[in-house]
């Protein structure tokens, strides 16, 4: 089975020196997504799942493919 790996999400953020604000501002300057810092700790903590509109968003912004948020368990 395939799910999403929230923790990739928050590693990716921390990698790049983003805060939950910023990432979400970088995210509605580069692909129009509005998204509150609410929003985004809720899917790095695994509590809600990103909507694939947003999971493309973030992947284009990371320069990432999809496949990369998802792992086999």
């Amino acid at each position: 089975m395939v799910v999403f790996d929230h923790h990739k999400l928050r590693a990716l953020r921390m990698e790049r020196g983003y805060s939950l604000a910023g990432l979400a501002r970088r995210l509605e300057q580069k692909t129009g997504l509005r998204v509150t810092r609410a929003g985004i700790s809720c899917w790095e903590r695994g509590k809600n799942l990103p909507s694939l509109t947003s999971l493309i968003a973030v992947a284009e912004l990371y320069g990432k493919e999809l496949g990369y948020f998802f792992k086999d368990v």
